[in-house]
């Protein structure tokens, strides 16, 4: 009898310290497969629950607009308050690690996100596939969290907080002029009885982006438009055929 409860725990210890010990290159392989190849952990190090990956992220598996993101990316895991936390660092882009806050439940996930603010380079966005891999945007992201989290349910994702871009020094290869303007995309969802609402405008440049978005049953509603001046329009008229419909001088910006 103490020969058996020996052997259970040594079977027991060695599972705990394989999962404890689980290397990085565990997570990286898993996420290839999850996501089909479109985000990969290059070079992992570490472990699952602490290591570091250069990331890649693509269209799909294997596909020409893939972009790596420059320097590495870390990650650890820790607690708070009973819920786990993940905690993300990328060399390029953040001052301080982003905190994500896990509070699982029966029906619906809660991911709240620290307050943050973060620049990022605008080319990753050829990774999303179209229209972006057409664009092919150059400049910065500036990304800026202010109690923001996302709540997962049968439903879909719903938004609460506040979230901005700035898109800085945009161009694209697509048009001769360098740039074609900075613009800022904002998120509003201060209650959970209000719908969360985007709005899309121009701070400055040739080209003009405007519009306007609702969260409509769990899906997002946007409108706007893109123009310019007659002077620039020629310089432009690529870029307006490719990011919306055309209508006259303009372009109409819609989804949902």
């Amino acid at each position: 009898m103490m020969r058996r409860w020996a052997l259970l725990g040594i079977v027991l210890g060695a599972a705990a310290g394989l999962v404890l010990h689980a290397p990085a290159a565990w997570l990286a392989d898993g996420l290839a497969r999850a996501t089909d190849g479109r985000v990969l952990l290059l070079e992992p190090r570490g472990t699952v629950w602490q290591g570091g990956a250069r990331l890649q992220l693509a269209p799909g598996r294997a596909d020409p607009a893939a972009r790596v993101l420059p320097g590495r990316l870390t990650w650890s895991w820790g607690w708070d308050g009973g819920a786990p936390v993940l905690a993300v660092q990328a060399d390029c882009c953040t001052t301080a690690p982003q905190r994500v806050r896990v509070e699982p439940g029966w029906s619906r996930w809660t991911f709240g996100f620290s307050d943050s603010l973060s620049q990022w380079p605008a080319d990753l966005l050829s990774a999303a596939g179209a229209p972006w891999n057409s664009l092919q945007p150059e400049g910065q992201l500036r990304l800026q969290l202010q109690g923001l989290s996302l709540e997962w349910s049968g439903d879909g994702v719903r938004p609460r907080g506040a979230l901005q871009v700035d898109a800085l020094g945009v161009a694209s290869r697509l048009s001769t002029l360098r740039p074609v303007g900075s613009y800022r995309l904002s998120l509003q969802a201060p209650a959970a009885d209000a719908a969360p609402t985007l709005r899309l405008q121009t701070l400055e440049g040739p080209l003009r982006l405007d519009g306007a978005g609702e969260w409509v049953r769990s899906a997002w509603r946007f409108r706007g438009e893109a123009g310019t001046d007659a002077r620039s329009e020629a310089a432009l008229e690529n870029l307006l055929n490719v990011i919306g419909r055309r209508d006259g001088s303009k372009s109409v910006l819609s989804w949902g």
